[in-house]
């Protein structure tokens, strides 16, 4: 679809993989092809369900690339100014993950920190590989505090985490139930987990 985000159709799934520069990390040009391509899914009656995934296998998302962020010249008149305009852009296209009609999964493959993890926090359901490895956080909290923050549940040893309902639709279609799947690759707990849910056009 773009040049930092593909979209793969599989049947009524649709897989939106971010590759940007191997860490996904969080700047304005990832987030628009991310909004743009929720946007578009969202509207797609021919989708059932949407993936958010990753194509690095030890990086969801690394959160915000600084780089990016260290380009507004914080000593101009109106530098205050510009990273209000520059955090409402880009708090607009996670809205428009968090927004979308069609139940979102995030395929977490590998770390997601900071940004990374709000990416995660906008799906719908989480399913995250249990490699030893990968942490999910932000800076502000120990990975021990997540679960007393509406950041979890998350999913443990390769199950569900419970639907957390961001709209009223998407909670009354998909419900609440807690499903455990223990065992497999997490590619295939993806692609189970988004079979079984339900049409949401079809509910309506």
């Amino acid at each position: 679809m773009g040049e930092l985000v593909d979209v793969e159709r599989d049947g009524a799934i649709a897989r939106v993989v971010m590759h940007r520069n191997k860490i996904n990390a969080i700047a304005e040009d990832l987030m628009s092809e991310l909004g743009a391509a929720f946007t578009e899914l969202g509207k797609d009656q021919s989708v059932r369900a949407v993936v958010l995934a990753s194509a690095y296998e030890k990086y969801f998302s690394v959160g915000a690339d600084l780089a990016a962020m260290g380009s507004i010249d914080r000593t101009a008149p109106d530098a205050a100014e510009q990273i209000k305009a520059f955090m409402k852009r880009v708090n607009k296209h996670y809205d428009a993950i968090e927004h979308c009609p069609k139940p979102v999964i995030a395929a977490i493959n590998g770390h997601a920190q900071g940004g990374g993890c709000e990416l995660t926090l906008c799906c719908d359901f989480r399913i995250m590989v249990e490699d030893g490895r990968s942490r999910i956080g932000q800076t502000e909290f120990r990975e021990d505090d997540l679960g007393e923050v509406s950041f979890v549940p998350l999913v443990g040893e390769h199950g569900w985490s419970e639907h957390d309902g961001t709209t009223e639709r998407k909670a009354r279609s998909a419900g609440s139930k807690k499903q455990a799947a223990r065992s497999g690759n997490v590619p295939e707990l993806i692609r189970e987990a988004a079979e079984d849910l339900p049409d949401i056009d079809a509910a309506a």
